[in-house]
């Protein structure tokens, strides 16, 4: 399970107009009609600049593409079929339980791609997987791996997939940057795991990767006039280059495959804002995508709870 995102610029209006129509991802005013009357609405004011951030990385999200690779890398491990269920685009839950419920299966352990638990996107997915069930297929999920081991060591990889080399031989003019996608400060307040579960990803992998390399966690995607979780990436990067750093190591933590948030937030807005600011060199370091230690993960995740399963029908 994951967000989905548009295959075409043709589809960006559509898609912004489900997520607006989610009350957990967007808690817009009103009942159902009114919901549905400003969601349409917002999707057709908010289409055009986002369509034009999507032509800028290739005319369409990036991200179905690479969840379908890891579901076909998982389900070589396994042995058994993985199907894709994304929240906002095709294919959707009701989708990818019709093909299961075709094809016989009558257990399905729905593994959430968002690496840490939080409300409006993981218990989201899972609500909509939820609710598109009417075969009554007996449904096991796993909700968050933010601090799996192997999930761990596919992050300390990545950076060096980028550099060419290990994080921990960068020199001193070196910082890294860990890039989290933010949340509504109300949601923190209401006991939301997600920033507890990012710092503690953050932890992990700067305790296998960074070495001496001092790092920073930030948060991005800001968007409207509520309080948002801190510091932005803006605010870090600024105080990151006063301190006289100029080399910037930027890796995403919240994101399995790359999206626009990657592409366009990280490599193209925030990349100009720090050679702005002065830095010399600034690499984003890739999603974890279909690294062999991430689909491991996966596997394992699913396995265990398979067991766990046959335990309870003993």
């Amino acid at each position: 399970m994951n967000m989905g995102g548009p295959a075409s610029l043709a589809e960006v209006e559509g898609y912004l107009r489900r997520l607006f129509l989610d009350p957990r991802m967007i808690p817009l005013p009103g009942g159902p009609r009114f919901r549905a009357w400003l969601a349409g609405f917002l999707a057709r004011r908010r289409a055009p600049a986002a369509g034009r951030r999507y032509r800028q990385i290739g005319g369409r999200s990036p991200l179905g593409a690479e969840v379908r690779r890891q579901a076909d890398r998982l389900q070589d491990r396994l042995r058994l079929p993985v199907a894709v269920a994304m929240r906002y685009s095709a294919p959707g839950a009701e989708e990818a339980l019709a093909a299961m419920g075709a094809a016989g299966v009558e257990r399905v352990v729905a593994v959430s791609l968002y690496p840490q638990y939080c409300r409006a996107t993981t218990q989201s997915s899972e609500e909509d997987l939820r609710q598109a069930n009417r075969r009554g297929i007996d449904v096991r999920f796993v909700s968050d791996h933010h601090d799996h081991p192997l999930f761990i060591r596919a992050l300390a990889e990545m950076p060096a997939v980028a550099l060419g080399h290990p994080l921990a031989e960068e020199g001193r003019e070196t910082h890294v940057l860990f890039a989290a996608h933010s949340v509504p400060l109300r949601l923190v307040r209401r006991g939301d795991p997600y920033v507890s579960q990012v710092q503690r990803t953050a932890g992990l992998l700067a305790a296998s990767a960074c070495g001496p390399v001092p790092w920073t966690l930030a948060f991005q995607s800001r968007v409207g006039p509520v309080g948002w979780q801190g510091p932005s990436l803006e605010e870090a990067v600024r105080d990151i280059r006063q301190k006289g750093f100029r080399r910037l190591v930027i890796q995403p933590l919240t994101f399995s495959a790359e999206n626009l948030e990657t592409l366009y937030d990280l490599d193209i807005l925030l990349t100009e804002k720090c050679r702005g600011l002065g830095f010399s060199e600034v690499v984003r370091v890739p999603a974890v995508g279909d690294r062999p230690a991430y689909v491991e993960a996966l596997e394992s995740l699913v396995r265990e709870a398979l067991r766990g399963w046959e335990a309870n029908h003993v």
